[in-house]
C-alpha cells in the first residue's frame, strides 16, 4: 500500500503544480519563481480592475482564454485522476465491509 501511496502522491502534485507555485511564500518571490494558475489569474484580475473606466485590452481578453484553457485542462486532469487512481486507492485503503457480519446481529 506504501507504493501505492508514494505513485497516488507523485500524481496528486502533478495535479497541484499548475494550479499553485507552493515556492512562492513572500510577495517578492513571484519575481524568482513562475507563478501557478492562482497568481496569474490574480495578476489579470488586477490588470483588468486597476480602475481603468473601459474595456479590457486585446491583450487582456487573450490572457483570459489562455488561462481558461490551462484551468480546464487542470480540472480535467484531476476528474481522470480522481475517477482512476483516487478511486483505485480508496479501495486498496478502505477494504469493503466483511459481509458475514451484518448489522444487528446478535453476539455472545
Amino acid at each position: 500500500m506504501a507504493s501505492s501511496a508514494d505513485s497516488l502522491t507523485g500524481k496528486l502534485v502533478s495535479v497541484r503544480e499548475p494550479l499553485v507555485n507552493l515556492k512562492i511564500s513572500a510577495n517578492e518571490d513571484s519575481l524568482a519563481y513562475r507563478p501557478g494558475l492562482d497568481g496569474q489569474w490574480a495578476f489579470l484580475s488586477m490588470i483588468v480592475g486597476s480602475g481603468c473606466d473601459c474595456a479590457p485590452t486585446e491583450a487582456a481578453l487573450q490572457r483570459f482564454d489562455q488561462l481558461m484553457t490551462s484551468t480546464e485542462e487542470a480540472v480535467a486532469h484531476w476528474d481522470q485522476l480522481q475517477k482512476s487512481d483516487v478511486a483505485a486507492f480508496q479501495k486498496i485503503a478502505v477494504p469493503a465491509p466483511d459481509s458475514s457480519i451484518s448489522a444487528g446481529q446478535n453476539r455472545r
